[in-house]
Order: structure tokens, then C-alpha cells, then sequence
């Protein structure tokens, strides 16, 4: 009995070692790979907000399609400009508008969400949910041609049919997250102190629903981006000079029998991106499930 009890110990204690070694790396892992993400997105927002404060690229007909050189690194493109300059500043207007979407979208829905799981009105409750499963209902496509036909194409236009497509999104997110803390006892015991529902909503459940709301954020902006390079695509988004990733797409493959450089750098930088975005999400996550 003394031995199977030593052999127990030593077992429980391997085991152990074993597990948080196997922790420890897990959360080295993610750690390294958030910080590359990171490293990556701010980057990519430094050097287009560089490139767009600086002058534009001119147009030099007689050096289209030039292969990469040490003056341009990766060839230039039918206009004769650096191509890699070219995809950079577009991605500023690609993350520009993914990031505001997403933002405008958490700071529409954020209260609409809150008010749903607040409602003491089963009907008002209701109404608030279907309104959002109504909006969510409608396709992403279609409801960029409708704000674009109120609208001029534009920036103006995609960010706003982004934020609408997201905006259900985050009301359902943020009422599943809000009604699951809703009776927990820190919020029972606040309310039995005499704490308004103001109070109780900005003190308690608000700081305890944004880590998650945070973490979707980060995933829906690959989502926007990517969005927001098929509305480009299809001609919603800027108009020229000022072309985010998916018009240099469009533009590049009227021209790929000459260079297909513009066309692979530009679908690059979008994988790359949402890449990036995805795995920082990915990454929190993990941390957060491993804490």
C-alpha cells in the first residue's frame, strides 16, 4: 500500500510538471505568435500612412511593367508607377476603412446590446433581436449596392455598409455576453447596495463583456478587409487615383499577358493582412482560455 501510494505521488507529480510545461508553451506560442502579428499590422498602418502623406507616385508610361530593380523593387505597373508603393498606399485606405467599420459597428451595437439584455420588456427585448437578426438576414453584397445607391461609391459608401453588416453582429454578441453575467452575484450584491442600473452597467457588466467584444472586433476586421476588397472590386469602393487593394486587383488583371507582379503583390498583402488579424485574435484567445 505504501508503494502504490509513493508510485501515485510521483506519477500526480509528473503529470503536473508535464502539464504546466506544456502550458508554458502553449503560452510562449501564442505570445510570439500575437507579437508578429502585431509587429506586422503596425507596420503595414506605419508605411501606408507614410506613403499616403507623401507625394504620389507618378505616372510614367514609358516604364510600364518594368521587372524589379533596385529602383523598384517589385516592378512598376501599367501606369508606370512603383508597384509596391502603389499597394502600400492602398493599403491605407483597405485598413482605414476596415478598422471604422468595425469600430462604428461595436459603438452602435455596444448599447443596443446592453438595452436588449437590460429590457425588463420581453417585447422591447424582442423587437431589438429581430430587428438584428433582420438586418444580419440581408447579404452583404446587396446591401453595399443599396447604400451605394443612396450614396455615391465611395469610401463613405463601403464603410457604411461594413458597419451595417456588422452592427447585428456584435448586438447578438454583446447580449449573449451581457445576460450571462446579468445574475451573477458581484451584480446581485452591487444592485442589493443601492447601485443604479447605470451604474451597474458601466461599473460592472460593461468591464467584464469588452475582452470578448475585443477579441470578435479583431476577427471581424480580417472579415472587413476582406469585404472591402470585393466591393472594391466590383467598383463600389474609392475612385481612382485612390485605390484600396481590391481595385488594384480589378485593375492588374486587364494587364496580367504583360505583368502579373501588381496583381500577386496586391491578393499577397491581403493574405498576409487578414492573416495577421486572424491570428491575433486566434493567439488572445488561446492566452485568455490558458489564464
Amino acid at each position: 500500500m505504501l508503494i502504490s501510494r509513493r508510485t501515485a505521488r510521483r506519477t500526480a507529480r509528473r503529470t503536473a510538471r508535464r502539464t504546466a510545461r506544456r502550458t508554458a508553451l502553449v503560452a510562449s506560442d501564442s505570445l510570439r505568435g500575437a507579437r508578429i502579428s502585431l509587429a506586422i499590422l503596425l507596420s503595414l498602418l506605419f508605411l501606408s500612412c507614410y506613403f499616403i502623406l507623401s507625394p504620389a507616385p507618378s505616372i510614367a508610361i514609358t516604364e510600364r511593367f518594368h521587372p524589379p530593380s533596385p529602383e523598384h523593387w517589385l516592378g512598376t505597373d501599367h501606369y508606370g508607377r512603383d508597384t509596391l508603393i502603389v499597394v502600400i498606399r492602398g493599403g491605407f485606405w483597405s485598413l482605414t476603412i476596415a478598422f471604422s467599420a468595425v469600430t462604428l459597428a461595436m459603438l452602435c451595437a455596444l448599447p443596443l446590446g446592453l438595452l436588449a439584455a437590460h429590457a425588463r420588456s420581453s417585447l422591447l427585448r424582442r423587437a431589438l433581436l429581430s430587428a438584428s437578426d433582420l438586418l444580419f438576414a440581408f447579404p452583404a453584397v446587396l446591401t453595399a449596392l443599396l447604400v451605394a445607391a443612396l450614396y455615391k461609391p465611395g469610401a463613405l459608401a463601403v464603410t457604411l455598409a461594413i458597419t451595417l453588416l456588422n452592427i447585428p453582429v456584435f448586438i447578438r454578441l454583446t447580449y449573449a455576453a451581457a445576460r450571462g453575467i446579468y445574475n451573477s452575484p458581484f451584480v446581485i450584491a452591487a444592485r442589493g447596495l443601492g447601485a443604479s442600473d447605470l451604474r451597474v452597467v458601466c461599473m460592472h457588466i460593461l468591464p467584464n463583456i469588452l475582452p470578448p467584444l475585443l477579441l470578435h472586433a479583431s476577427s471581424q476586421v480580417s472579415l472587413a478587409i476582406l469585404v472591402e476588397s470585393a466591393l472594391s472590386y466590383l467598383g463600389i469602393s474609392l475612385p481612382p487615383p485612390n485605390a484600396s487593394w481590391g481595385a488594384i486587383v480589378r485593375e492588374s488583371q486587364n494587364f496580367l499577358s504583360f505583368s502579373t507582379l501588381p496583381l500577386v503583390v496586391a491578393a499577397a498583402f491581403i493574405f498576409i493582412t487578414v492573416l495577421s488579424c486572424s491570428n491575433l485574435a486566434r493567439s488572445y484567445s488561446r492566452g485568455a482560455n490558458l489564464r
